[in-house]
């Protein structure tokens, strides 16, 4: 394993890691549907855990408090919390939920890119964003697939995307 990261090192020192194809597995819903997951390789899976740590702590300081989605040391369980406690204790007459369907599945590439490039300036962090989300997808069946809108769930990046999309 030691030798991996090494290799994996040696790539990003020489500038020629590039993105690996994803897996495709489909897993079911409460509801008789399926949820489709991309699962990358243990490598893109290393290097996107360290991307998202460097855009979580440049964007971790601009969420609310109140903020509970895709955020390091919070949960469903604290938001469920808070939120029972904002209703005991402060008397709020209606509550509020919204669920953007298939968002991870309807994400436009080249409008990601665009509000990625507004709030990132460094170009090899936005050139392995771009790699991810142009790699290939194999299907359970063997077909590689190129999608020009989504973002793997699954993959550790897609979150963290989806959270520097978020403004105050």
């Amino acid at each position: 394993m030691p030798e991996n990261i090494n290799c994996l090192s040696q790539d990003f020192k020489q500038k020629c890691y590039r993105a690996n194809d994803i897996k495709r597995i489909f897993i079911p819903k409460s509801n008789g549907k399926q949820r489709p997951l991309g699962l990358p390789t243990v490598e893109d899976k290393l290097v996107q855990q360290s991307i998202s740590q460097i855009l979580q702590s440049t964007w971790e300081q601009e969420f609310m408090r109140n903020s509970y989605g895709y955020r390091p040391n919070k949960s469903a369980h604290q938001a469920v919390h808070s939120l029972g406690l904002n209703l005991q204790f402060k008397g709020h007459g209606y509550i509020v939920e919204a669920d953007i369907k298939g968002f991870f599945d309807n994400l436009d590439h080249d409008w990601l890119m665009r509000m990625l490039k507004q709030r990132i300036d460094d170009v090899a962090i936005l050139s392995l964003i771009s790699q991810w989300l142009k790699a290939r997808i194999k299907s359970p069946d063997g077909v590689f697939d190129k999608l020009s809108s989504s973002s793997p769930q699954g993959g550790i990046i897609s979150p963290v995307l989806a959270n520097g999309l978020k403004r105050k």
